[in-house]
């Protein structure tokens, strides 16, 4: 919401309109990521809803993927 008041992203003429909506989807495939791992590890759901909230905060899902990598490797 910021990036479209402050900056007007979502003009029909500013080229810089794919950046909010690619980042809408790759968020999209970290969640089905996440869903997946989740089936094939078999992690609890308090685990799978921390991962995907982490996807929510900036660098938080690179700390999160560390610890998971790290516990289920």
């Amino acid at each position: 919401m910021i990036a479209k008041y402050a900056f007007n992203a979502f003009d029909e003429k500013n080229p810089f309109i794919v950046v909010p909506i690619a980042h809408g989807y790759f968020y999209i495939v970290y969640i089905l990521t996440v869903l997946q791992l989740a089936v094939q590890k078999r992690i609890s759901l308090p685990v799978i809803i921390a991962l995907v909230a982490a996807g929510t905060i900036p660098v938080a899902s690179f700390i999160a993927e560390r610890k998971i990598v790290a516990k289920y490797s």
